[in-house]
């Protein structure tokens, strides 16, 4: 089968919508916050819920949290549109608790707090995280595909993502 034919059988299978959340931060650099949508499908989501890498209002239990190259780096998804902003919340004090024990914790606390919002143009962006960002300069619209041909910080968390979103057996391996 060709790597074509393969291609477009598994896009007519993304029928379940899937939202990325992630915050990246760490010593002199502005923390990230980047917010995007996946199609995946139903097999690929009961694997995630299988292995509690769904989050939602009523389940947050320890968001996957880890180093990067520039610092640290937290990412949950969700189903559900309403608890988007519940979980920038709650990742945003994940990400101060966890650092604050740190040599450089008030720095960790500075990026956190200049942390730029990314979305993709279309996203709709939930009311309570527009008050966390009053300067619209703090918020950015890309699409994933212009992230995806670019280098640095937002290209290496769309790609991460991405591979965790739509091929989670590769990520559970």
């Amino acid at each position: 089968m060709s790597k074509d034919k393969r291609l477009k059988q598994l896009q007519q299978k993304l029928t379940e919508s899937v939202y990325g959340v992630d915050l990246d931060y760490g010593v002199g650099i502005n923390g990230l916050i980047v917010i995007y949508q996946y199609r995946t499908d139903a097999h690929a989501l009961e694997i995630l819920e299988e292995n509690n890498l769904l989050y939602g209002i009523e389940n947050e239990s320890g968001f996957p949290f880890g180093r990067t190259m520039t610092g640290f780096r937290i990412q949950c998804q969700t189903t559900d549109y309403n608890a988007i902003a519940d979980l920038v919340a709650k990742m945003v004090v994940k990400g101060v608790e966890s650092t604050s024990k740190l040599k450089g914790a008030s720095e960790y606390q500075k990026s956190i707090d200049q942390s730029l919002l990314i979305v993709s143009p279309d996203f709709v962006i939930p009311s309570e995280i527009l008050k966390m960002y009053q300067n619209a300069n703090l918020v950015s619209r890309i699409t994933l595909k212009d992230a995806k041909n670019g280098v640095g910080r937002l290209v290496d968390i769309v790609q991460a993502h991405q591979m965790n979103l739509q091929y989670p057996q590769n990520y559970l391996e």
